[in-house]
């Protein structure tokens, strides 16, 4: 390691602003009057099922949650399965960048916190953020709107909670709901509610055979849906088929790309300039960090070149520069290569990480300013592994940044690698066709390489075909399927591995190395083993003397 760099700590104090703390207020004084113990033996004997009238409000219920029914109408995306279901739904997606009210209802400690003690669990877990199902508005506003009897099952490898507050009920709906369905120790019992604004349902997914009858005409409801978990972890697989049924049924193609119903990217509200949003915070003016911007318009899903005038408007326009324009992060590096006290910020993928940490070494930065990252990438292991998420969802950059910008900072190594042709046939070296490459999360040779070649390669000549996230995964697919079937060299065949002057056996059947700076790649995939280890075993430095041999930088990270 010849460098080291921090990156920024996700800190979700200042994120903790009025209107959060007067909400938590609000549901800790309506959930003061319930009688907790009470309610545990109700959950249990109704087979993990209850139903709580009037928890909230009528005044509550106007004041804080009805103007965000009415802020996302315009963005209710309406479904018909024959059959079965006829109604509007609004994803969490939009209900992050629309009605924040609804997401602070959902991760408030004091709520989840009475969830999870009416439940027999020791802990309940709100759903991952790409989960467009975790909260959820559904709208029944046709006469014959309705869902056929169903449960909430999941492909979680855990239990799901759902929890349905009502908001608007001006209908004849019910909720049909069949307790101790398929149990032989109890009769059957079959219940019709009305769930009137401020009312909340709960109840075990797995266990709850529920319908909801139709809308009669000139009526309507309008109810909040929040799913809680014990297990966040659910599978590619699982997680992809969970998306394309929720797209189909609830939320539309949008949901399934990652993108917001009716909301187009770059068009979030800007609220403030960086500099009114920090002297609301009360930061010192003479401490505040310099900040600057580089943004990678085509990485992951684009998001880049649509968020650029928001993004220019809060930093200013000498602070953001568009590396596609630029050819690279040299020119703005220079110009702030003496500023003190700077932060920078890479909006896009790992690969513009190490972009600019490139162009930070070239332009001669030591130690290396703080950087953060706005992830709109793919992969977005980086962000993953320091608590800044899978990637952007559209939020207002004056909650976002400002946090970047006061995070702590931790370091990170950056490794030099140096690449020297040679001819296997008569062990000529080609000294004079070596580059040096900077290495930080990882470097690998093999099958992996071949597939992000054949990726990049495309990406950069037809960037029309890689608008979303998704699609870009699919792209990958198809470059591995392409380089399975057409045979992809065993490294035993054609390399030799020496660490520390030890040749090291490689595995008949290895088809890509994997050197490592931290243990997450492949969209977040933590890695826990190595070859020719057992289950048991954790991943182990290959060398204790590389792992000590670096030098102290900056990098802005959790």
């Amino acid at each position: 390691g010849i460098q080291q760099i921090e990156l920024s700590v996700r800190n979700d104090h200042h994120m903790q602003n009025a209107s959060q703390e007067s909400l938590d207020q609000v549901i800790e004084r309506c959930l003061s009057k319930l009688d907790m113990q009470k309610l545990q033996s109700e959950f249990l004997a109704q087979d993990e099922f209850i139903h709580l009238p009037n928890v909230f409000s009528l005044e509550v219920v106007t004041k804080h949650f009805l103007p965000a029914v009415e802020k996302v109408r315009p963005f209710v995306h309406r479904s018909y399965i024959p059959l079965h279901k006829k109604s509007g739904s609004v994803s969490s997606y939009t209900i992050s960048q629309q009605t924040p009210i609804f997401e602070e209802l959902y991760k408030s400690d004091v709520f989840s916190g009475f969830i999870t003690n009416i439940t027999p669990q020791e802990k309940l877990l709100c759903c991952p953020v790409e989960d467009p199902h975790s909260v959820a508005l559904y709208y029944y506003t046709e006469p014959g709107d309705h869902i056929g009897f169903h449960y909430d099952s999941s492909l979680y490898k855990g239990l799901r909670y759902t929890i349905l507050l009502g908001l608007v009920e001006n209908s004849s709906c019910k909720l049909v709901c069949n307790l101790y369905r398929g149990r032989t120790d109890k009769v059957p019992e079959t219940l019709n509610l009305t769930i009137t604004p401020g009312s909340i349902v709960m109840f075990n997914g797995d266990k709850l055979y529920h319908a909801v009858s139709p809308l009669g005409k000139h009526e309507e409801r309008v109810v909040l849906s929040m799913e809680y978990v014990t297990n966040q972890h659910m599978g590619y697989i699982g997680r992809a088929i969970s998306n394309v049924k929720d797209a189909v049924t609830y939320f539309g193609i949008g949901s399934l790309i990652g993108r917001y119903e009716g909301y187009h990217d770059g068009e979030a509200p800007l609220t403030r300039t960086i500099e009114a949003e920090m002297e609301s915070r009360g930061t010192d003016p003479a401490s505040r960090p310099h900040v600057i911007a580089f943004v990678n318009k085509l990485s992951g899903g684009q998001r880049g070149k649509d968020i650029l005038p928001n993004l220019i408007a809060f930093l200013g326009s000498e602070n953001v520069f568009d590396l596609n324009e630029m050819g690279g992060p040299e020119p703005g590096l220079h110009h702030h290569l003496h500023t003190p006290n700077l932060r920078v910020i890479a909006c896009g993928g790992d690969g513009t990480l190490r972009w600019v940490i490139q162009g930070m070494i070239n332009v001669g930065f030591r130690p290396l300013p703080p950087l953060g990252v706005l992830p709109f990438g793919t992969g977005n292991d980086l962000s993953r592994m320091f608590g800044w998420g899978p990637g952007y969802k559209g939020q207002d950059f004056s909650s976002i940044i400002p946090n970047i910008v006061t995070a702590a900072s931790r370091p990170m190594d950056i490794w030099q690698c140096s690449l020297t042709p040679w001819d296997p046939q008569n062990g000529t070296v080609f000294h004079s066709e070596s580059s040096v490459h900077f290495m930080f999360n990882y470097f690998n040779i093999g099958y992996d390489p071949q597939v992000a070649l054949g990726f990049h390669t495309l990406r950069t000549t037809r960037p029309d075909l890689f608008k979303a996230r998704f699609i870009n995964k699919c792209w990958y697919f198809y470059y591995a399927l392409e380089n399975i079937l057409r045979g992809s060299h065993y490294l035993a065949e054609c390399c030799s591995l020496e660490i520390d002057g030890q040749m090291v056996d490689i595995p008949a059947d290895v088809r890509t190395i994997v050197v490592l700076n931290f243990v997450a790649r492949r969209v977040g995939t933590i890695l826990r083993w190595h070859w020719g280890s057992t289950l048991s075993e954790p991943l182990v430095p290959i060398s204790s003397r590389l792992a000590s041999s670096t030098n102290a930088g900056t990098f802005i990270m959790p």
